[in-house]
């Protein structure tokens, strides 16, 4: 693991330094911290939304330990953006190691300690992992899953032995998993379960009460400190509130609920039953009290938004092409396999749990990729704790052991490199569309860099530019932008479709551009499909993108592959052209 964060911190940290980022949250996550103020906290950026402002969702651990990270880097006398950036950067870096860390003990208690080699290798090459664990990725998605391998390596004990300090410790970090993001909702059911199967098969690993304490005064603790921001509702989904602690307080009377099934000596069947009848009964009670708990996220995007922009995100598709379906589906189908049968000749019903946990992630991950990384962790201890309960890998030196079994084992341990080299091998044979390089539609687009200088030579103001570009053009200038790729800022999107999609004569647009003080426009010389109308009707977007002059935008020039609009003439425009 070391290896393979040393090649990319080599191979990144020049766009790091230059802040050559991939995703428009990481640049996000810089514009919280570097416009923190102490009247509004981690969660207000100023400059999002122009004139109002946008609350963001994100809940505080990771952007506070980021905080305290680029505090300490300034203190050895490093610039300010600088040091957030090696700050973000590194705590991603940091959380990849960490995750395969925990990963390697859970393995190594119940498994072997070649298992726990296995395990690092399988975290090491994983394709949907390293998308979101690289120097360039300054989000929370690989440090969420942190707390969750550390859960699992608290409950996966040796001979699965009591250990009350450690259940609860292990209920907490579940906890501090669902506070991070409520993302891992499934993942931190999966392993409560887990533990509850552990407990029902083996009642020398101790009751499971101490899980639900953990759980329940971590998710308190996050909510005290950390509520929905203004504008949420108390019920937000995204968010830690009212929504996950009524759910944490039915999980955790599900354990209760284990601990007396056993207290009550009651047949394992029975107790299964019960158990699973219960889960029915609360999952109902918990769609039906959460209001829009069905609806999920999907629920804020007008269907007007829907088609030209949040079903076209990159990390909300479903797998497509051949590479994909080999990183995100090759090791979660074999390892669910693997251990599906392992728990089945074992009869345990705890490894049953988590080759299913596996199996559903995996399906999570084919039709939504953002799913990708946790379907890795969890094929991780599966595929990992799996082979090392199958005897080709108990007794490696035993000679006898029959050919087919020999082989494999050789194929089971091929299919980690695989992952890695067989999706590089197919992407190879692939069209190119989408990346840094290229829009959706798979056209080249403009680099911002190439307009920054000019940018910065404006008076800071209101800009309107594509979404994709705003949250960096927010953390690399002094000027505000209507909307960035934020799902609750759903009237900025509204409004900076409308603007770019309008037609002659332009009255809506002209109204929002001045009721939002808009002075600047800026538009790159290729757009993406969801700018164009029918054959007919020429947007404003595709006017701008011909350098077409506009009647009520008398300035424009052109620079490199960009086409900048102003309202009034300004002598800094002038001069630098």
């Amino acid at each position: 693991m070391l290896a393979v964060l040393g090649c990319n911190i080599i191979s990144q940290a020049g766009d790091l330094s230059k802040a050559n980022l991939p995703n428009p949250d990481s640049y996000y996550k810089l514009v919280i911290l570097k416009d923190y103020t102490p009247e509004t906290g981690f969660q207000f950026i100023a400059r999002d939304n122009a004139p109002y402002g946008s609350w963001i969702h994100w809940s505080l651990p990771h952007t506070w330990s980021i905080w305290q990270l680029h505090r300490g880097l300034m203190a050895f006398g490093i610039e300010k953006d600088v040091a957030l950036l090696w700050a973000g950067g590194g705590l991603t870096l940091f959380s990849m190691l960490l995750l395969a860390l925990f990963v390697a003990l859970a393995v190594a208690n119940v498994g072997s300690p070649l298992a726990a080699v296995v395990s690092g290798l399988v975290v090491a090459s994983s394709p949907p992992l390293f998308g979101y664990g690289q120097l360039v990725q300054i989000t929370h998605h690989i440090f969420m899953l942190v707390p969750v391998a550390a859960a699992a390596a608290c409950f996966l004990r040796p001979s699965l032995q009591a250990g009350r300090l450690l259940d609860f410790i292990g209920g907490a970090l579940l906890g501090v998993a669902l506070w991070i993001s409520p993302e891992t909702m499934p993942l931190v059911f999966a392993f409560a379960a887990l533990r509850a199967a552990i407990c029902l098969q083996h009642a020398s690993s101790g009751p499971v009460w101490p899980v639900a304490a953990g759980l329940m005064v971590m998710v308190l603790t996050g909510w005290a400190i950390d509520p929905p921001p203004p504008t949420f509702s108390a019920w937000a989904l995204d968010h830690i509130s009212f929504a996950w602690l009524l759910f944490s307080a039915l999980l955790a009377s599900l354990l209760l609920l284990t601990d007396f099934c056993i207290a009550r000596g009651a047949p394992l069947p029975t107790s299964i039953f019960q158990l699973v009848f219960a889960l029915v009964v609360l999952a109902i009670a918990w769609l039906v009290i959460v209001p829009a708990a069905l609806a999920g996220p999907n629920g804020l995007i007008p269907n007007e938004l829907r088609l030209l922009w949040y079903d076209r995100i990159e990390e909300l598709q479903a797998v497509s092409n051949p590479s994909q379906w080999v990183a995100y589906l090759l090791l979660p189908l074999i390892s669910a396999g693997i251990f599906g049968y392992v728990a089945w000749r074992e009869r345990s019903l705890w490894m049953l749990a988590l080759a299913l946990s596996t199996l559903i992630y995996g399906a999570l991950g084919a039709g939504h990729i953002r799913m990708g990384a946790a379907a890795a962790l969890m094929s991780a201890l599966a595929f990992s704790i799996g082979i090392s309960q199958l005897r080709v890998f108990k007794d490696l030196k035993n000679k006898t052991l029959p050919i087919s079994e020999q082989i494999m084992g050789a194929a089971l341990i091929l299919i980690i490199p695989l992952q890695t080299f067989g999706t590089i091998g197919l992407e190879y044979f692939e069209p190119s569309a989408g990346g840094k390089n290229n829009n959706r539609d798979g056209a080249k687009v403009c680099l911002l860099d190439s307009v920054l200088p000019l940018l910065n030579s404006f008076p800071a103001s209101t800009l309107l530019a594509n979404s994709n570009n705003g949250p960096e053009i927010l953390f690399k200038t002094r000027h505000r932008i209507i909307a960035g790729n934020y799902h609750h800022n759903v009237q900025g999107l509204i409004d900076y479709f409308d603007v770019y999609r309008s037609v002659v004569p332009n009255v809506n647009a002209q109204s929002i551009v001045a009721t939002r003080n808009i002075n600047l426009i800026l538009t790159c010389s290729v757009i993406d499909s969801n700018f164009k109308r029918g054959k007919n009707e020429r947007t404003l977007a595709q006017r701008m993108a011909e350098g077409e002059a506009i009647d009520w935008l008398p300035e424009y020039m052109t620079l490199v592959d960009w086409r900048i609009y102003w309202r009034s003439a300004a002598d800094n425009i002038k001069s630098y052209h």
